[in-house]
């Protein structure tokens, strides 16, 4: 099956794009500043997430000792 110049095997999950269709390829990118800006916002989300992960491994931990005192 070909759509578009990619070629699907039947029943295959890879999509294969000839060097052909691969040259005539455009994508436009963000100009660099932008770019790091994206970057610098994906590291502080990055970091958020982390602390959220240690605030909910501390909770369960408490959870755990609180339980372990009034056995």
């Amino acid at each position: 099956m070909e759509t578009n110049g990619l070629l699907q095997q039947q029943g295959g999950s890879r999509t294969y794009m000839y060097f052909s269709k691969l040259i005539e390829f455009e994508s436009e990118f963000p100009i660099i500043e932008e770019q790091q800006r994206i970057a610098e916002f994906i590291k502080i989300l990055d970091k958020k997430i982390q602390k959220e992960i240690l605030k909910h491994q501390l909770v369960n931990q408490k959870q755990a000792f609180m339980q372990q005192m009034f056995i």
